[in-house]
C-alpha cells in the first residue's frame, strides 16, 4: 500500500480518469447520432473507440485497487 499524503493524491486522480473514460464510453456510445449533427468528433466512436474507453476504465479502476491493496510478493 502506498503511503498517506500519495495515496489520497493518486486516489483522485484514477478517479478522475476513471470518471472521464466513463464519460467518453457513454458519449461514444451514442456518437451516432451525434457526429451527424456535428456534435461529436468522428473518431470518438465505433468498436475501436468504444474498445479504447473501456480498456482505459477497467486499467484505472485496477490503479484504484493497486493503491489501496497490497499487491505482490509484499502482500503478506
Amino acid at each position: 500500500m502506498i503511503e498517506s499524503p500519495w495515496s489520497f493524491v493518486l486516489t483522485a486522480i484514477f478517479l478522475a480518469t476513471a470518471v472521464f473514460c466513463a464519460v467518453h464510453l457513454a458519449q461514444s456510445r451514442g456518437a451516432s447520432a451525434a457526429v451527424i449533427t456535428g456534435s461529436v468528433h468522428s473518431s470518438h466512436h465505433g468498436p475501436v473507440a468504444t474498445a479504447v474507453h473501456v480498456n482505459h476504465l477497467v486499467m484505472s479502476l485496477a490503479m484504484l485497487l493497486m493503491v489501496w491493496r497490497p499487491v505482490g510478493d509484499d502482500a503478506r
